[in-house]
């Protein structure tokens, strides 16, 4: 059998979601038999020039045929040649994360290196909307993003009425809608950084600040987990593209890991898995949420909920990602 590896090495240390996916990718390749091999680069410039060359070393003295895991984007010049050498002389499976020109950005390393896997992992619809040609390449899809959690993890009270909970970045540019003052959204349980205090009374939020990733306390009886991020209005209309309308995100995990059925924009690509699954409910508008969350029974709402249950105790053991690798051939040699 043919020996696997998982490239890692230092992500920063920020627990924002990008961070926590690809933190918790690296902990689920490892847990199933993937070996580790680090190429942390750290330190002043001098320092860190001598480690890439003992990295460099390190990876050419690996047998050939051995399979590596990796993840795609990856930042920085030096992390970039190291991938690059990996994905020269490994057959590789690069889980990709996110594309950067979708973002508007002018980076490009997730196009130009996905490419050269020998296999993908995909999340949501990025593999479609890659400029390089990968049509060939075997690929299989990440149905959800795991999310590991603490030992001492224990998830919220939950009340079919309960709270709405939206956790995540607040910063005014991240979420405009969650400030504007001519929508009809219900109020909000808001966990997360960078806040406005000054609109809370319009809309009789409730702020909680920042928590722990791997172990989110939450304070009070929730009933929903909210997915709306990007570039919507209060109505959702007027946005050319919008990249939910594609991407798989980490935010829906979080609140499937907590147990609680989702609210999500019917157009957005989750939208799919909650149809699918169950565990939640689409809506138009956040106007419409309301309304909706009117129409449903106790026992419709408890069914969703046990569903959403049945999920996050998946993505808690890392099974999605391990389901994805299991179709492209690689199944677990350890638990």
């Amino acid at each position: 059998m043919k020996l696997r590896y998982v490239w890692c090495h230092e992500i920063g240390t920020s627990e924002h979601g990008g961070t926590k996916a690809t933190t918790d990718s690296f902990l689920i390749v490892g847990r199933a038999g993937w070996k580790a091999v680090d190429t942390t680069l750290s330190g002043p410039s001098w320092k860190r020039i001598f480690q890439l060359a003992r990295h460099v070393f390190g990876l050419l003295l690996i047998r050939k045929d051995g399979v590596f895991f990796v993840q795609l984007p990856v930042y920085g010049s030096g992390n970039i040649i190291l991938v690059k050498l990996i994905l020269w002389r490994f057959p590789t499976v690069s889980l990709l994360q996110d594309i950067e020109r979708l973002r508007g950005s002018d980076r490009g390393s997730a196009e130009s290196l996905t490419a050269k896997s020998a296999f993908i992992v995909t999340t949501g619809l990025l593999a479609e909307h890659l400029k390089t040609d990968v049509k060939n390449i075997p690929c299989a899809r990440l149905e959800v993003w795991d999310y590991l959690m603490a030992r001492e993890f224990k998830p919220p009270s939950w009340n079919w009425k309960g709270s709405i909970l939206f956790a995540g970045n607040l910063n005014k540019k991240k979420v405009p809608w969650l400030y504007r003052t001519d929508s009809a959204r219900p109020s909000l349980l808001l966990y997360g950084n960078a806040y406005i205090e000054p609109v809370r009374n319009i809309f009789n939020d409730r702020y909680k600040g920042p928590f722990t990733a791997d172990n989110p306390v939450i304070s009070e009886y929730v009933g929903w987990g909210l997915v709306w991020d990007g570039a919507k209005t209060g109505s959702d209309e007027g946005a050319a593209f919008d990249y939910e309308i594609i991407n798989q995100p980490h935010k829906a995990s979080l609140y499937l890991a907590c147990g609680l059925p989702l609210i999500v924009w019917k157009e957005s690509f989750i939208a799919r898995f909650v149809q699918k699954h169950q565990c939640g409910v689409t809506v138009s508008s956040l106007n419409n949420i309301k309304d909706v969350l009117a129409t449903l029974t106790e026992a419709e709402c408890e069914r969703l909920r046990k569903n959403a249950q049945n999920l996050g105790q998946k993505a808690r053991e890392g099974l999605f990602l391990l389901q994805a690798l299991e179709q492209l051939g690689f199944t677990s040699e350890r638990t």
